[in-house]
């Protein structure tokens, strides 16, 4: 991580590593808590792991969920359209483009804000946009 921790956007993979209380995604998170940074959590990607979130685990969540420096942006009629331009605009059409809606949601919101995407899918991140900063998670 830089010496600047603003924000950070976390994938599918990652948040659902936060409620497996996986360490890695853990430091992350916390160093970025230490340092006043905002983790970006999209809603394209916070249905995704939810979906994949045992209901035991829904109170670890909350706690990624509910801190104040934790920002889901919405999937709304702007965000729709943004994220249908990123995908048509993708260099691998091997997968059906509902397929990334939640890869494409953290792209966007990383490319925008000119930060890392914590992932465990770089290939297909970087398919969407060669540009995108990205972290694989171990």
């Amino acid at each position: 991580m830089s010496d600047t921790l603003t924000s950070a956007v976390l994938d599918t993979a990652a948040v659902v590593s936060w409620t497996r209380r996986q360490p890695y995604i853990g430091a992350v998170y916390w160093a970025l808590m230490d340092h006043g940074a905002t983790v970006v959590v999209p809603a394209a990607v916070l249905a995704a792991a939810a979906a994949d979130t045992k209901p035991a685990a829904a109170d670890v969540l909350g706690v990624l969920l509910n801190h104040p420096n934790t920002l889901v942006p919405a999937l709304d009629h702007a965000a729709a359209a943004t994220l249908g331009a990123v995908l048509a605009a993708r260099r691998d059409r091997d997968q059906a483009p509902d397929a990334l809606i939640s890869a494409a949601h953290a792209v966007a919101e990383a490319t925008a804000r000119g930060v890392t995407v914590y992932t465990d899918r770089p290939e297909a991140l970087a398919a969407i946009d060669p540009d995108v900063l990205f972290d694989t998670l171990p």
